[in-house]
């Protein structure tokens, strides 16, 4: 039962309340919580949200707050709990995957165990191929709290030899085979691992020439950037874009899903990378089997860049994302949007060398992203062009692998879907009708590394800073290009530091034709991190302002990571569109986790949505 210091306890998978007599109970099967707490005898609780407030880890009270996708299910039985409790909380976090595949001669029959026990109180938990090693590793698992003789594992081709190992594969000892089945007695909850040496087969055959197929045969490159340098010589590399993959990761050949990669030379002062400024033409001899080409491709280009693959007269487009950067971030309280690269990622550098300063930048992530291309018959060569005039082309590879035919028939992972994101979570372009200015000026500011252009630079890791000795009641004027009107406003806050930080109360302001400054819209008792209103009345104007009231909770220091005004221009507004607010009050605005602004919910149930104008374009929110 709980107690005060021990609030909550880990447990992967499953919980159970059981009856005191043991006759019922009921588990809590998890598939991505692992919180557990029991407040009292009758009662068990999962956490799902955990925003902890701890000293000196203040960002911990955020790490929860965004979009969650997760499945707990309850599993009544009679009697205490068993081992099927434990399989149905395997089933759940590893669930059957199907997949299809073009139809094709193979020796295996419709029907094929890779892998069985001679009983349903031992599970495998691991099949895989050994680390040093060309044997198998197989690791079971007791999970009935009995002990069991004899237990029989069998596989499709004869054991001819087995030894047991470690969790890490060291050698323990020799374990018994009989008549090509691994034999062993195993304790109550006891994990063994076993390493084994299978006989040879056809299926192994077949097997192993799939895999020399896919691993296929490299494509020279004219290589004419060097974009990589080793850790004794950071600053060896091309100046352009700022930031040298760390030649120490890369290696000689890197594999991916099997498919093997010859990548250009890390020495210092070679060329490593084919820069696609133009449309290059490569041309290469294939084998027989050889359908694919695959590339090795990044972009130096934040929004990405698209490369276009001709093959005889066919073209493939390829959507490649930025180089450095992160590979999934959701949306939450504390950033604009969401980020997620669904990319295959071959390679995820943990730093990067800045060239200027030849220094590590740690955590600033460097990735490398794998694409296939389908080949026409008879294609000798393909012509390769990027929208960006400068996307990196790394490695490239002539493949008869299979991989890419087969399709899943359900998802694999349990990532949110772009669908997922635009139906729950208002997820528009979020430049689409932002009010770029012209200038930026604030009162005051602690200094350039916290000016005032710092929350207008699209970087929810910087920020306007004034210290309440600078000013209590700091202001941030924007100044347009041209007379707009502005529709919607924005301010993320501080919370990513700490939960204070977030400013109370603020205010909207613009200036009239005379030089007076009206408010347009207030704020007050604020503890949202990402505020976003809709006016109730546009403002016309040539400037406007962020009047700050009190920028934290109990304090008058100001932090804002991001202001932003948003609208269109005079004279831009698409004859047909009904400017004219929605009458809803404020105090009944709905918000979503990621601060973007929701309809309420009698609206929703309606049907209804708002209309806003974006580079003279309607869109529907």
């Amino acid at each position: 039962m709980r107690n005060g210091d021990e609030y909550e306890v880990c447990g992967h998978q499953w919980a159970d309340q059981s009856s005191p007599d043991g006759k019922y109970g009921v588990t809590i099967l998890s598939d991505a919580k692992y919180g557990w707490d029991k407040p009292d005898a009758k009662s068990l609780r999962l956490t799902l949200l955990h925003t902890p407030s701890c000293g000196g880890y203040i960002h911990q009270a955020n790490m929860d707050i965004g979009l969650n996708r997760f499945t707990y299910a309850l599993l009544p039985h009679q009697g205490g709990w068993s081992a099927d409790t434990q399989k149905q909380a395997g089933e759940l976090n590893q669930p059957l995957a199907a997949f299809a595949s073009p139809r094709h001669l193979g020796q295996l029959p419709r029907r094929q165990s890779f892998a069985s026990l001679s009983t349903e109180k031992v599970s495998i938990k691991a099949l895989k191929k050994a680390e040093d090693t060309d044997e198998l590793i197989v690791r079971v698992y007791e999970w009935s709290g009995e002990d069991q003789q004899g237990v029989r594992l069998s596989l499709p081709v004869p054991v001819v030899s087995a030894r047991e190992v470690s969790g890490i594969e060291e050698d323990l000892g020799p374990a018994t085979t009989e008549e090509g089945v691994l034999v062993f007695d195993i304790g109550r909850y006891q994990p063994r691992t076993f390493a084994l040496r299978l006989a040879a087969s056809p299926l192994l055959t077949d097997a192993a020439k799939v895999r020399e197929a896919a691993f296929g045969t490299p494509v020279a490159l004219p290589y004419s950037t060097d974009l990589m340098s080793f850790d004794s010589n950071r600053g060896n590399a091309v100046t352009t874009y700022t930031y040298a993959y760390p030649a120490e990761l890369i290696p000689d050949t890197l594999e991916a899903d099997g498919i093997g990669f010859v990548m250009g030379s890390r020495k210092d002062g070679d060329k490593n990378v084919l820069l696609l400024n133009t449309g290059k033409t490569i041309s290469f001899e294939r084998q027989a089997g050889q359908d694919k080409l695959y590339l090795l491709l990044a972009s130096p280009t934040p929004a990405g860049s698209t490369v276009t693959v001709t093959a005889g007269d066919e073209e493939t487009e390829l959507a490649v994302p930025y180089f450095s950067g992160r590979a999934a971030e959701p949306p939450t309280c504390t950033r604009l949007d969401a980020n997620y690269r669904r990319d295959d990622i071959v390679l995820a550098a943990s730093h990067a060398h800045k060239v200027s300063d030849k220094s590590n930048q740690t955590m600033q992530m460097l990735y490398i992203y794998k694409y296939a291309v389908r080949l026409p018959e008879d294609v000798g060569s393909v012509t390769i062009k990027s929208s960006d005039r400068k996307t990196f082309l790394f490695a490239a590879t002539l493949s008869a692998a299979k991989s890419d035919d087969v399709a899943s028939l359900a998802p694999l992972t349990t990532e949110v879907g772009d669908e997922m994101v635009n139906d729950q979570w208002s997820m528009v372009n979020w430049m689409d009708d932002r009010l770029v200015p012209r200038t930026v000026t604030a009162s005051h500011q602690n200094g350039t590394n916290e000016a005032g252009s710092k929350a207008n630079d699209m970087d929810p890791t910087t920020k306007w800073c004034a210290t309440s000795s600078q000013s209590q009641t700091p202001y941030l004027q924007y100044v347009m290009r041209d007379t707009v009107t502005i529709t919607r406003w924005m301010v993320l806050g501080a919370a990513r530091e700490n939960g204070d930080y977030v400013a109370r109360s603020f205010k909207l302001q613009y200036q009239q034709e005379d030089g007076t400054w009206v408010d347009a819209d207030l704020v007050e008792d604020n503890q949202q991190n990402k505020v976003v209103r809709t006016l109730a009345s546009p403002v016309t104007t040539t400037r406007v302002r962020l009047q700050m009231i009190q920028g934290e909770q109990s304090g008058y220091t100001t932090r804002i990571y991001e202001f932003a005004v948003f609208g269109y221009r005079k004279g831009e507004d698409p004859v047909g569109i009904d400017h004219s607010p929605l009458n809803i009050d404020h105090s009944e605005v709905w918000y979503d986790l990621s601060g973007k602004r929701s309809l309420p919910q009698p609206l929703q149930r309606r049907g209804e949505r708002q209309i806003y104008v974006g580079e003279g374009r309607k869109v529907l929110r």
